[in-house]
């Protein structure tokens, strides 16, 4: 048995079963009969939208539970920079989304600016089509 962060989806409809949180990348996950780890940090930030209701929401370390799984996940995590275009803005915002293997950067930017609620900037701008941009994306192994 092994130590895995995850989440569980804040929008209260939905489907992922609640005994079915979402797994986080942890590299190096710990055996489940070690201390779990002091993981993450105070500052620690992620936007994540589930891929299963398509709704997007802020995490912090307070949201992070630790469950054991007989095997440790191999999953990844992508990382997309959007880029906001409001007149005068230069607002650059991090989401994350899990990996399925099968979405191309463009789909997965897509994805993103389909979330409900719309993706916005750190200065509000609603970053809906053609709004926002595709600074870059990474794939993450953990985060």
């Amino acid at each position: 048995m092994y130590w895995q962060p995850v989440l569980k989806c804040k929008n209260p409809d939905c489907p992922r079963p609640a005994a079915s949180p979402i797994r986080l990348p942890y590299q190096n996950a710990p055996n489940s009969t070690e201390p779990k780890p002091d993981w993450p940090g105070a500052e620690w930030r992620l936007t994540l939208t589930c891929r299963d209701c398509d709704h997007w929401y802020a995490y912090e370390k307070k949201d992070v539970e630790w469950a054991s799984f007989l095997h440790p996940a191999d999953v990844a995590i992508w990382r997309l920079e959007l880029q906001c275009s409001e007149p005068g803005c230069q607002s650059q915002i991090h989401w994350h989304l899990l990996d399925d293997g099968g979405m191309s950067e463009e789909e997965l930017f897509e994805f993103i600016l389909r979330s409900d609620p719309i993706p916005f900037c750190e200065n509000g701008h609603s970053l809906a089509v053609p709004k926002s941009r595709l600074a870059s994306a990474q794939k993450l192994s953990s985060v």
